[in-house]
């Protein structure tokens, strides 16, 4: 049984195994600052229990942990997609979820945590097709 490891930071769970170089430009994109020095507080999940896991069954077990409000996937779109964009889940509503690009992670995940916005917030700002890129 798949269990999400309890972090005190925002889950990041790998769940496509299919290139390593990739997953590795990724989690440097994740991890740089901002121009204004904002970063994301993210836990690198890399376990290869992971590979392939629904996305559904892994926003339940996040809910039933409850310990935080985001969970962060880098799926097969996030690895096969030019931009990376990674998949937020909205553990609170497992059914909403947005993309955001790697250089905007911060800003979603910063703002959920503290309860500055609500999820809604970052989605009426994605673009048409559904990745979050920042606010213009």
């Amino acid at each position: 049984m798949l269990r999400i490891p309890r972090t005190s930071n925002t889950p990041f769970v790998r769940t496509d195994f299919s290139s390593e170089p990739i997953w590795r430009e990724i989690v440097d994109a994740v991890g740089r600052e901002s121009p204004d020095g904002f970063r994301a507080y993210i836990s690198i999940i890399n376990d290869a229990g992971f590979s392939g896991a629904n996305a559904e069954e892994l926003a339940r077990l996040a809910a039933s942990d409850a310990a935080h409000r985001l969970l962060l996937l880098a799926d097969s779109t996030t690895m096969n997609h030019d931009e990376r964009p990674i998949l937020c889940i909205d553990v609170l509503s497992a059914e909403d979820t947005i993309r955001v690009v790697p250089s905007a992670l911060w800003s979603i995940e910063n703002n959920l945590s503290l309860a500055n916005m609500d999820f809604v917030d970052f989605a009426e700002a994605a673009d048409r097709d559904g990745i979050f890129r920042g606010f213009a």
